[in-house]
C-alpha cells in the first residue's frame, strides 16, 4: 500500500503542528503570562527579551532555549574553570568585523558625544599610566631623519604632513591634541624600526588599536581613502626594499 502524497498545503499544515506541539513542550500560560522552560536551570521564566537572548534562527519562539540569567552563570562557570580558553575565545571574537564595527560606532558615539574627552580629563593618572604600558612594549627605533623622511613621503598636495589614513594634517592635529602625530605601527607584532612606521593622527592610532594596518583599515572603514591606501602600500614596500638595499 503506498502512501499518499501530500498536497503543499497540507505539507504545510503539518509543520504548523509539529511547531505548536513543540511550543507547547517548552511552553505554558498562566494569568495570560507566557512561561518558557529554561534548560539549563531547569526552570520556568517569563518569555521576553528581558529573559531570553534572542535566537532568529528558531523558529518556533525566536528565542535560545536557556535563560539569561543561567547563560551568565554558565559561562562564568566555565570561564573560571578554562581560563586560558577564555583568552584566546577573546582574542578570537575581537578580531571579528563583527566586534570591531560595534567598537568603531561606539567610540565614535563616545567622541560625539564629548565622553572619551571628559573621561582623558578626569583620568589623566591612568592615561598616562596606559600611555607608559604601552611605550614600554612598543618603543620605536626611529631616528628623526627616517621618520621626517616617512612623513614626506606622506604629504598631502598642500605639502603638509598628515595622518596615512585620514589625512589629517598634523598642524591640525597639534591644535586639537598639542601634539605630533604619532609613530604607529603598522603590523602590531611587528618590528620597531620604520619599515613598520606608520604617521598616525590620535584618533585613528586609538580606533586601530592592536589590529595590523591592512585588517583594520578595509573598504567597510568609513575613513577609509583607495589613494591613501595605496599610498601605504607604497611606503612600505619602498622603505623595506630600501633597508635591504642598505643591508646588502
Amino acid at each position: 500500500m503506498g502512501y499518499k502524497k501530500l498536497t503543499p498545503e497540507e505539507k504545510k499544515q503539518r509543520a504548523e503542528e509539529r511547531k505548536r506541539e513543540k511550543w507547547a513542550k517548552r511552553h505554558k500560560t498562566e494569568n495570560g503570562i507566557v512561561y518558557k522552560w529554561c534548560t539549563y536551570g531547569e526552570h520556568w521564566v517569563e518569555e521576553n527579551e528581558d529573559n531570553f537572548y534572542i535566537n532568529e534562527s528558531n523558529s518556533i519562539d525566536g528565542y535560545y532555549p536557556y535563560c539569561i540569567e543561567c547563560a551568565i552563570a554558565d559561562f562564568l562557570e566555565w570561564k573560571k574553570e578554562h581560563p586560558e580558553q577564555y583568552k584566546e575565545s577573546l582574542k578570537k571574537h575581537r578580531r571579528t568585523k563583527k566586534y570591531k564595527d560595534r567598537e568603531r560606532v561606539l567610540k565614535q558615539e563616545q567622541r560625539e558625544s564629548g565622553y572619551t574627552l571628559q573621561w582623558q580629563r578626569e583620568n589623566k593618572d591612568k592615561l598616562k599610566k596606559n600611555n607608559e604600558k604601552r611605550k614600554q612594549h612598543k618603543s620605536h627605533e626611529i631616528s628623526k631623519e627616517e621618520w621626517k623622511e616617512c612623513k614626506d613621503y606622506f604629504k598631502n598636495e598642500n605639502g603638509e604632513w598628515c595622518c596615512c589614513y585620514c589625512g589629517l594634517t598634523e598642524k591640525e592635529h597639534k591644535k586639537l591634541y598639542k601634539e605630533q602625530l604619532h609613530k604607529d605601527h603598522a603590523i602590531n607584532e611587528g618590528s620597531n624600526t620604520i619599515d613598520n612606521g606608520l604617521p598616525s593622527c590620535k584618533i585613528c592610532n586609538s580606533e586601530k588599536h592592536t589590529d595590523d594596518w591592512n585588517i583594520w583599515y578595509t573598504p567597510e572603514n568609513p575613513k577609509y581613502d583607495e589613494k591613501r591606501y595605496i599610498r601605504i602600500v607604497e611606503w612600505l614596500n619602498y622603505i623595506k626594499n630600501k633597508l635591504i638595499n642598505k643591508s646588502a
